[in-house]
């Protein structure tokens, strides 16, 4: 059984481990037992009184021997514990549990426990999952990624760790704040494009600033190569046959750190401008808000209709009067984390939902119904093609990303590192497509609970007439010779029992 995440893995763990202490404790008691027998006579002295009414010995014989037979599968499903401990896995087979940081984490606290589950519910879904898997890498391999259940959000996760980096060193920014101010050439009129950069705003014809800037080059390329993130550097070192078709064109290491080093510029040209003071705020020109106390009365005002608290308060101490949109960007960060946070989460509990509702199905069979099981099946089967639609959903999202104008920034990015329109080019198509994504994401596990809730209307439309369920099967019973011999036997014996009455 694989999952993707360990937080996924250990929800799963929590519900299969709630799964082994009811029915150890509950449905293996003598008294559920009992009351499953009591009730069995009861609905077999029921049957049997119908013959008084002519009800035909046969059908009497096979209505028990159905409602009997399904209370044996369902006890036997209550009560068979599997041999072996249950241990989730990751995508190439470890156990989750063996990982260092789940030992060292008390958020895995489940996944470093034992718990066996019951031995025919991880036989259905531990099938169920390993289809899935199976699915999962047809789908990847028919996009030329034979590593997505390993790396599945590898694209994203590599341009993101890329468009994240910060200027963070003091003397860069200030060598580089100098050669704006002394090479600057506000006179050339430059039309920016995607192969546009610093060199295109700079008076490169005199020698000294041509120094200067190359001399800025090397130095920014000797910051990004100290400060690559470890995913990036793990995926460029990675050779191109292990590596996703579609991310082999974007795992050049020279060019990755020409990528951060364009996103920290551009990131640094936004807290700049941010900072001015000149008018380049166009919602500041349009309300006529140029001062902090403006500022001030106007936040004030919208706090006193309903909003903007946080805001007001950050911009009596914040004098660029940019206070509420960096509010409002760190919000919409968070919430965006958090809901992509809970994706893993929910897949976790769909699977100890499985868990803990494959004893239910199975209690239905031990009464004699047949309907609930089928609902479980169903859940199963939803559960199945989840993960191969979330892999058609990132790499379709995945292809469309290459294929747009981000393969030609990443073509000017490898000539210059401060090439800062390829980068921005990049960070702008990320945005747009992480989003599309990330909201497919939603769409699809909305459906899958719809699909659950509405699978669930099965139970509602149980007969409750117990060994309804298992009409079928009776009529496999009738038609097969060996077994409706039996049963005519049965049914004699039956009959000359009631004579004799």
């Amino acid at each position: 059984m694989f999952s993707l995440t360990p937080i996924e893995a250990a929800i799963w763990q929590a519900g299969v481990a709630a799964q082994s202490s009811i029915a150890t404790h509950v449905f293996g008691s003598v008294i559920f037992t009992g009351f499953i027998m009591i009730f069995f006579v009861k609905y077999a002295l029921k049957v049997l009184k119908s013959s008084e009414d002519g009800a035909d010995a046969v059908d009497i014989t096979r209505a028990i021997g159905a409602y009997g037979f399904s209370v044996a599968i369902g006890l036997t499903f209550l009560h068979a514990m599997s041999a072996s401990p249950f241990k989730p896995q990751d995508a190439g087979g470890r156990d989750w549990g063996s990982y260092g940081f789940v030992q060292s984490s008390n958020k895995y606290e489940n996944l470093r426990e034992s718990h066996n589950g019951l031995y025919w519910y991880t036989l259905i879904h531990g099938a169920g999952n390993e289809l899935s898997k199976f699915l999962a890498k047809v789908v990847g391999m028919t996009f030329r990624d034979n590593t997505y259940l390993i790396a599945p959000d590898m694209m994203f996760k590599l341009l993101v760790n890329t468009a994240s980096m910060q200027l963070d060193n003091p003397e860069l920014t200030t060598n580089l704040d100098r050669l704006m101010q002394e090479c600057g050439d506000p006179q050339k009129g430059t039309v920016m494009g995607p192969g546009s950069g610093v060199g295109s705003l700079l008076d490169l014809d005199r020698s000294d600033c041509l120094s200067k800037y190359n001399e800025m080059q090397s130095s920014l390329k000797q910051w990004a190569s100290a400060k690559i993130p470890a995913y990036v550097k793990k995926v460029s070192d990675m050779p191109a046959a292990e590596l996703p078709y579609n991310v082999r064109g974007f795992s050049n290491r020279d060019v990755l750190e020409n990528k951060m080093v364009g996103s920290a510029l551009v990131s640094y040209a936004k807290d700049k401008a941010r900072g001015m003071k000149d008018g380049i705020n166009t919602n500041t020109d349009a309300l006529n808000i140029n001062k902090t106390s403006d500022h001030f009365w106007y936040l004030l005002q919208k706090a006193a209709a309903g909003g903007g608290i946080a805001s007001m308060v950050a911009n009596l101490f914040d004098d660029s009067g940019d206070g509420e949109s960096a509010i409002n960007r760190n919000e919409a960060r968070s919430i965006y984390n958090n809901l992509l946070n809970l994706i893993p989460a929910f897949k976790g509990l769909v699977k100890a939902f499985i868990a803990i509702g494959f004893l239910a199905a199975a209690a239905g069979l031990c009464l004699g119904f047949s309907q609930p099981m089928v609902w479980w099946l169903g859940v199963v089967a939803m559960d199945m093609i989840y993960e191969p639609l979330s892999t058609l959903n990132y790499e379709i999202s995945a292809l469309l990303l290459k294929s747009s104008e981000i393969g030609t920034a990443f073509g000017e990015l490898s000539h210059d590192p401060l090439a800062v329109m390829g980068a921005a080019i990049i960070d702008s198509k990320l945005v747009q497509y992480q989003t599309a994504y990330f909201l497919s994401q939603f769409a699809i596990a909305a459906v899958f609970v719809v699909g659950i809730i509405g699978s669930g209307f099965a139970v509602n439309k149980m007969s409750f007439s117990q060994g309804a369920g298992f009409v079928s099967l009776a009529g496999w019973v009738s038609n097969n010779r060996v077994l409706s011999s039996v049963g005519r036997s049965a049914g004699n014996t039956v009959n000359k029992v009631f004579r004799k009455r």
